[in-house]
């Protein structure tokens, strides 16, 4: 497995929360939680990637 850390995004109707690996991958920790309705949103996640340099995205599957 490559090492870095992994970004995975948790998509809901009001709220996106993300999350971060640690660089060996062990384990995930809360980062931030975005406004899904703010116009700003793609910015701020392009913003997420060039401060974090993730190797892995990861995008939840809401079920509900």
């Amino acid at each position: 497995m490559l090492r870095g850390r992994r970004i995975a995004f948790d998509y809901g109707d009001v709220r996106i929360g993300v999350a971060i690996s640690d660089p060996d991958s062990i384990l995930a920790s809360p980062l931030t939680t975005l406004s899904s309705g703010d116009p700003k949103l793609f910015t701020e996640i392009a913003e997420l990637m060039v401060e974090h340099e993730p190797v892995g995205i990861y995008v939840g599957n809401p079920m509900n």
